[in-house]
């Protein structure tokens, strides 16, 4: 698809709260959310939205963005319902990481909706995709590299609920700084909200998701795209419960090693060692 040679820029910016769960829509500052995420709000009170808006996006993303810019021009005007509001910041969280998944591509000739509605895991944002969190075998690395995105996003939130007693949503915005080469290409982000805080470790998840998704585009295969080649989800078998002890977070938030990210493990089958190292059942850690 022919998409535009630019790509959204980030700033950095303070959080106005260190979690966001399912919100309130008077307990959130929509603005701060939107800057954090590299969105300028009065962009959205525009007539005509800018072009780099648009830049590496599909069809499908498109129509989000008008979406969300008329969801935040009612918040200007009237105000919204709580499930509006869920909606604009679901829209505005899948920006930011659309930004961060192309900027480290670089690559012109890819937009961000191929890899929405792909396999049975891409993407877990209700936003772009639909409120099926996924099942079943990933169809190839892509789509596996979304089924580890979600699990991240829940290891985050379980992680966060036993340090603090707070939900963490996937739908969190964070602060990130980009980090360029002597030729002024971008080639990782940094995150800079509180260590181990939700947004923290939100941004985490997606800066990984952005490393693999660089490493492995080259599977992508429109057969396995459900808008682009018919790709069925129904044949996404929900996997088996396995039986003795009950899944377990390991890995560290900040490695963007697939083997070694903060995921879900099954006991049985990988350990977790003291460090958060994961390693093959029966292995020395």
């Amino acid at each position: 698809m022919k998409i535009a040679a630019c790509i959204l820029s980030l700033v950095n910016a303070l959080p106005n709260v260190e979690k966001l769960g399912l919100v309130n829509p008077g307990q959130i500052d929509i603005d701060s959310e939107l800057i954090m995420s590299g969105i300028e709000p009065g962009h959205l009170l525009m007539r005509r939205l800018p072009p780099t808006m648009f830049n590496s996006t599909g069809p499908a993303l498109r129509e989000r963005i008008y979406t969300m810019q008329s969801l935040y021009q009612k918040y200007k005007s009237t105000g919204l319902e709580e499930a509006e509001t869920n909606s604009l910041l679901q829209i505005r969280k899948l920006l930011q990481l659309k930004t961060l998944v192309t900027t480290l591509l670089d690559d012109s000739s890819i937009d961000f909706d191929r890899f929405c509605f792909y396999g049975c895991y891409c993407l877990p944002d209700a936003a772009i995709h639909d409120s099926s969190p996924g099942a079943g075998q990933p169809v190839d690395q892509i789509d596996n590299s979304c089924k580890e995105l979600k699990q991240c996003y829940q290891c985050a939130n379980r992680d966060t609920q036993e340090d603090k007693g707070d939900e963490c949503h996937q739908d969190a915005a964070y602060s990130v700084n980009p980090l360029t080469d002597n030729f002024g290409k971008i080639y990782d982000y940094q995150c800079t909200n509180r260590e181990n805080s939700c947004r923290w470790r939100i941004c985490q998840c997606d800066r990984a998701f952005a490393h693999k998704i660089k490493a492995e585009h080259d599977e992508w295969n429109v057969q396995n795209h459900k808008v682009l080649g018919g790709f069925d989800r129904g044949q996404c078998q929900s996997d088996l419960p396995t039986r003795g002890a009950g899944k377990q977070c390991c890995g560290n938030y900040e490695s963007p090693k697939a083997a070694q990210q903060r995921q879900m493990i099954n006991p049985n089958l990988k350990q977790c060692c003291n460090n958060q190292s994961i390693l093959p059942f029966g292995e020395f850690c």
